[in-house]
């Protein structure tokens, strides 16, 4: 993606948030309880847990794929394919995340406390596979990664839209003229609906001295907040609501519901409806009166639920097999018809990086040397 958009001429930033989560500057707010990153686990934890599950989540996921699986990640790529729950020897791809959960014979509670301390909630339920989640808690699994002098997470500030935007325009300027099988494969993932509600304020007052919080988590509908930073006309910009599967109908529906308050009557319009439950569960979580919040100047929302962006990201359904991109690569051998899309990307499926994946894909099935395959692709620009 760096060379790419480098290739393009974009430019990176540092997006200070990273992955979220930051220690000192986090709350978390499961179950009307205020809980900060180091309680998790303690006698303050809201969940009837037994005493060999109090401990940090994520923690508490990587026991389980220890002791249940025989997954040691020796080869990702392939074991995830013959890996098995121990207690009945079935793959462990063919099964979904809470199937394997129920076998590991520990509490509701557990899973619950699992499921609501997750950012978000894909590859945890009933029809997706267990793989997605599982193995990856697992010691020793790690991502390939590409070192560049970089920082860890940046952001393009002119959005990444400007990457097939950018392509399109590069592609045009050097071509100016310019059955059951197959569905089945095409049938091989399911969409996962996606929300992100933006409000736009005066100024930051998240970060008044008795709150100062720049990530805020909760088990409530809005699921996940970020401060988003200051405009350049100085408003400040709140990521009040990222969230996904059955939360995303709940604002969906809200969306539809009301009076118009943002500026912007479109696609991405805010009402009055889903400002007042966005702003009643934030009064929770920042324990300040509802009439205190300061009334947003503008908003925008974004609904990823239907055609043609039937979810924000894509995932493979049990008993599916990611190597199923190698024949929709080019499902026709008689035309020169080549499937380059996020759904197929094998690793990166759920992410603008496996677009780029799969234009790899083509040029290595011609013998061309492509990004992944060139010695360039490590090296320091």
């Amino acid at each position: 993606m760096i060379k790419a958009g480098r290739e393009l001429g974009l430019r990176f930033v540092h997006f200070v948030e990273e992955f979220g989560r930051i220690p000192e500057r986090t709350r978390l707010y499961l179950r009307n309880t205020h809980l900060s990153i180091p309680d998790l686990g303690t006698s303050r934890t809201p969940y009837k847990l037994r005493p060999a599950e109090r401990r940090n989540p994520s923690d508490l996921q990587r026991s389980l794929s220890e002791r249940f699986t025989n997954y040691n990640g020796s080869g990702p790529n392939t074991e995830r394919f013959t890996v098995v729950t121990l207690r009945d020897g079935i793959p462990l791809y063919f099964q979904s995340y809470k199937e394997v959960f129920r076998k590991t014979g520990i509490s509701n509670e557990a899973y619950n406390y699992i499921f609501d301390n997750s950012l978000l909630k894909f590859g945890l339920g009933d029809d997706e596979q267990s793989i997605i989640r599982f193995p990856r808690t697992r010691t020793g699994f790690e991502e390939n990664t590409i070192s560049t002098e970089l920082p860890r997470v940046v952001s393009v500030p002119t959005g990444m839209g400007s990457y097939p935007t950018g392509s399109l325009r590069q592609y045009l300027s050097r071509n100016p003229r310019s059955n059951n099988t197959f569905q089945l494969a095409l049938n091989s993932v399911i969409d996962v609906p996606t929300s992100k509600i933006f409000l736009v304020y005066e100024y930051p007052w998240w970060l008044e001295e008795r709150f100062n919080f720049t990530f805020i988590q909760s088990d409530l509908p809005y699921r996940q907040s970020f401060h988003w930073g200051i405009s350049r006309n100085d408003k400040a910009v709140l990521l009040v609501s990222y969230t996904d599967l059955d939360d995303v109908a709940f604002w969906s529906h809200l969306q539809r519901r009301g009076r118009v308050i943002s500026k912007r009557n479109d696609d991405t319009r805010v009402t009055d409806e889903v400002l007042r439950h966005v702003h009643s569960q934030i009064s929770n979580v920042y324990k300040i009166d509802y009439g205190c919040i300061p009334v947003p100047v503008d908003g925008m929302m974004f609904v990823w639920d239907k055609y043609p962006f039937n979810g924000g990201w894509v995932s493979w359904k049990p008993g599916s097999k990611s190597y199923i991109k190698n024949y929709l690569t080019k499902p026709f051998p008689q035309d020169n018809i080549f499937i380059v899309h996020g759904y197929w990307g094998g690793i990166h499926n759920g992410w603008g990086e496996s677009s780029l994946e799969a234009a790899d894909d083509i040029l290595t099935h011609f013998g061309v040397p492509s990004y992944l395959s060139n010695t360039l692709y490590n090296k320091q620009e």
